[in-house]
């Protein structure tokens, strides 16, 4: 026979899907964000490269247009660097935000799972109680049978 679940039971479930999901949303916004920051360091690093090449170019010569092109190729770079920082700043807010909504649900399993143990503790007494109290009325009317 197949005992129905109760509705505790059924909440326990519910979070608990409620909770993985969460969990997947958080770990995908940590990949975005970690591949946002690693293509802000290779910018950072790309630049770096370009200004030290810059200034090998400059030791041996260099034409005033060559210049400038170094100069406009790493100003804009310093605009992609810029826009992939602030990139970066968002994808950190947003596995901020998927970690609340994440312990979020985690406290919501945790408290129906407690809600759940305190009410399986109290029957268990209730069921103890019952049971000392036939016992005790068994060994009663034993007693009284024999006297």
């Amino acid at each position: 026979m197949m005992v129905a679940p109760t509705v505790i039971e059924t909440l326990i479930d519910l979070t608990l899907i409620e909770s993985d999901a969460a969990a997947k949303r958080l770990g995908n916004a940590v990949r975005t964000s970690e591949e946002s920051q690693e293509k802000n360091a290779l910018l950072v690093n790309y630049r770096q490269e370009y200004i030290e090449r810059l200034q090998a170019t400059l030791a041996s010569g260099l034409s005033m247009q060559q210049h400038r092109n170094y100069q406009e190729f790493i100003r804009g770079l310093d605009r992609a660097i810029a826009q992939q920082s602030h990139i970066c700043l968002i994808d950190q807010g947003k596995v901020q935000e998927q970690k609340n909504l994440w312990q979020q649900s985690e406290r919501k399993r945790l408290s129906y799972t407690t809600l759940s143990n305190r009410a399986i503790s109290q029957a268990k007494k209730l069921d103890d109680k019952r049971e000392q109290k036939n016992t005790d009325e068994f060994a009663a009317r034993k007693y009284s049978v024999h006297r």
